[in-house]
C-alpha cells in the first residue's frame, strides 16, 4: 500500500528517535508527542482527502459545476472521521458511500476514529492518553480509510 501520509510518518519517526535517545518510552513525554501526532494526522488526513476529491471535481466538464463543487467541498467536509467521510461521500451517491463503507474493516475503522477523536480531544483539553504503537496502528488505518475514499470514488 502506498503511503500518502508522509508528513505523518515522518513526524512518528522522529517521535521515535526522539524517544528512544531520551529514554522517554512510557513518560509524559510519549503522551505530548502522541498529542501532536493525532494533531498532525488529522491535518494530513484532511489534505489528502481533499486532493482526492479536486481529482474528482477536475474531471467535470461543466466550470459551474465545477465551481461549485470546488467550493462546496471546504464548507461541506469539515472533519475526517469515518462517519463524517461517508457521510461526505454519499453527496456523490449513495452506492459512493456504500463501497467506501464496504472497503473498511470495524478494527480499521475503530483504531483510525480512535486517534482522529483523540485530535478533538486534545483541542478541547480532555485528551486520553494514547501510546505511540497506538499512533502507528491508527496511521496502518488511516492508510485504508485514503484507499477507500479513492476507490470509492472511481467509476
Amino acid at each position: 500500500m502506498k503511503n500518502h501520509l508522509i508528513k505523518t510518518v515522518t513526524a512518528i519517526s522522529e517521535c521515535e528517535i526522539h524517544l528512544r535517545d531520551a529514554n522517554a518510552e512510557g513518560s509524559e513525554i510519549e503522551v505530548y508527542l502522541a498529542q501532536y501526532l493525532v494533531v498532525i494526522l488529522s491535518a494530513e488526513m484532511q489534505q489528502q482527502i481533499y486532493k482526492i476529491i479536486r481529482e474528482v471535481i477536475d474531471s467535470v466538464d461543466d466550470k459551474k459545476i465545477k465551481s461549485f463543487a470546488s467550493n462546496a467541498q471546504e464548507k461541506l467536509f469539515r472533519s475526517v472521521g469515518k462517519g463524517e467521510i461517508a457521510g461526505y461521500l454519499g453527496c456523490f451517491g449513495k452506492d459512493r458511500k456504500d463501497k467506501f463503507n464496504s472497503l473498511l474493516e470495524d478494527r480499521d475503522v475503530s483504531l483510525y476514529n480512535n486517534a482522529i477523536g483523540e485530535r478533538h480531544r486534545v483541542a478541547h483539553s480532555t485528551a486520553n492518553q494514547l501510546t505511540l504503537r497506538e499512533i502507528k496502528d491508527a496511521l496502518i488505518s488511516a492508510e485504508k480509510v485514503l484507499s477507500a475514499v479513492k476507490i470509492a470514488l472511481q467509476d
